[in-house]
């Protein structure tokens, strides 16, 4: 009994030990999760986002390597999903088939995060995700990988494609790559290396919005199958490529392999010494370089037509505006400003609420009490000063009809005119009368006319109206 309690105690503090290291492997597990809104979030761990309806969470083996469509786990929910998102980095050693026919996909989300430095398989991953407008695989390390047959195949939204910073150099499968990307318009493959490549068949076939294809890197020493490479590229009309693109070791005719159908309806094709292309010479016949004693359909990339270089622009000239402004407003823009000579510069004055302009100088010349200004076909420098002060206080504290008189009693810190707008019964405007109150005076009277009604202003020094108060109306009957 005593052996048998200290093998049961064994267990537990085995378990004590081990436990932190399962939950711990257990947190690091990669995931994607399917939301019922379409997106599918790789991510470490499988707690879901707040706020969002889980569909389907699926475990990732990022040591599987997917051989068939039916590894692929989220395979019957594919056509669910509109956003990929990599919430997490992840690095997997094989990313064949993952997102092969995800039709209805529209963009990758932090893509970045897909670490394929230890990627091996590549084979089939975008393929026929025919939705996908944008692709970025900038990011990708393809130093690994080896199978790169059907990688997008059918994205035929896709418009642009730049592979230049791949490398390649590893790649032995690459037929079908391309293969119906009907809206390729552009397809950079400058840095690619095919030099372990041995079946390119099929890489291009009916990528016919292609009207370009720069090869030049191309090396196809060990290429034994390029059959129907270019079929049905009806717009292409240039390959450009270097002298290592060889089809020493291609067979001429093969049902399977060999060159069958190399160019078939590439009618737009042109070689860089004009041969045109003919139903007769679809295999690789003509896939050499374009010479005089030998017709073929590439160009050589030595030959490609070099753009003049465009002539140095003239130094643009600026001059410097300067805005000095004061206290109690602001003016945009602020500052020193450069402007380009000939041109016209904008400013706007703002007053900070309880101000308003005193002053506006246009290099020492005063310029009246402006809200904004337009410098015209700028060709020196200037300075822009604007003034602010403090708007006055001012109140109108009573205003008392009596007898044909109005008494209108002020509250004032400076000087003001107080302005009577006499208007008739259907609201014309009849006659004004105002009276200078200095500072600090109490009241002001007026002798009323028989009017219907009549508005009280109140006007500073400069016949502006004053913002404290607003106009007041009175509805007097003296008649």
């Amino acid at each position: 009994m005593k052996k048998y309690f200290l093998h049961v105690c064994a267990a537990l503090f085995a378990l004590m030990i081990l436990f932190p290291v399962i939950t711990t492997h257990a947190a690091d597990n990669v995931y994607a999760i399917l939301y019922t809104d379409g997106t599918m979030v790789f991510q470490h761990g499988n707690t879901p986002q707040s706020g969002k309806t889980v569909s389907k969470t699926y475990e990732v083996d990022l040591n599987d390597t997917f051989w068939a469509l039916s590894d692929i786990p989220w395979y019957n929910e594919r056509q669910s999903v509109r956003v990929v998102s990599f919430a997490d980095t992840i690095r997997p050693t094989g990313t064949s088939y993952w997102f092969y026919g995800f039709t209805n996909l529209q963009r990758f989300e932090n893509l970045r995060n897909l670490d394929t430095s230890n990627v091996e398989y590549m084979n089939y991953m975008f393929s026929n995700c025919s939705s996908l407008t944008e692709l970025d695989v900038s990011s990708f390390d393809t130093s690994k990988v080896s199978y790169m047959m059907y990688t997008f195949h059918s994205c035929s939204s896709l418009t642009t494609l730049d592979l230049s910073g791949w490398d390649t150099s590893h790649v032995t499968e690459m037929h079908n790559m391309f293969s119906y990307s009907s809206k390729l318009t552009t397809l950079n493959l400058s840095g690619f290396s095919t030099a372990s490549a041995k079946d390119t068949s099929m890489m291009f076939r009916v990528c016919s919005a292609l009207t370009t294809l720069n090869l030049s890197s191309f090396d196809t020493s060990h290429v034994t199958d390029m059959h129907n490479m270019f079929e049905r590229c009806s717009n292409l009309k240039t390959i450009y490529v270097s002298d290592k693109f060889t089809t020493a070791l291609v067979a001429e005719r093969d049902q399977y392999t060999g060159s069958p159908g190399m160019f078939m309806d590439c009618r737009s094709l042109v070689g860089g010494n004009g041969t045109k292309f003919s139903n007769s010479h679809t295999d690789k016949e003509y896939a050499r370089i374009d010479t005089p004693s030998a017709p073929g359909y590439f160009t050589a990339y030595q030959s490609q037509p070099q753009p003049e270089p465009e002539p140095e622009p003239e130094p643009e000239t600026y001059y410097i505006i300067t805005a000095y402004v004061g206290d109690g407003g602001t003016v945009s823009p602020a500052g020193d400003t450069r402007v380009r000579a000939g041109t016209a510069q904008k400013y706007v004055i703002s007053p900070n609420p309880g101000y308003r302009v005193q002053s506006v100088r246009i290099d020492g010349v005063e310029m009246g009490l402006l809200s904004e200004y337009v410098f015209q076909n700028v060709i020196r420098d200037h300075n822009f000063a604007v003034l602010f002060e403090r708007v006055p206080h001012y109140a109108i504290t009573a205003v008392m009809p009596s007898n044909g008189a109005l008494s209108v009693t002020l509250e004032n810190s400076a000087p003001v005119t107080v302005a009577l707008a006499y208007f008739g019964g259907t609201g014309q405007f009849l006659s004004v009368d105002m009276k200078n109150v200095s500072a600090d005076a109490g009241s002001v009277s007026f002798t009323l006319p028989a009017v219907w009604n009549l508005r009280v202003l109140l006007l500073d020094s400069d016949c502006r109206p004053l913002c404290d108060p607003l106009p007041v109306w009175l509805g007097v009957k003296t008649s």
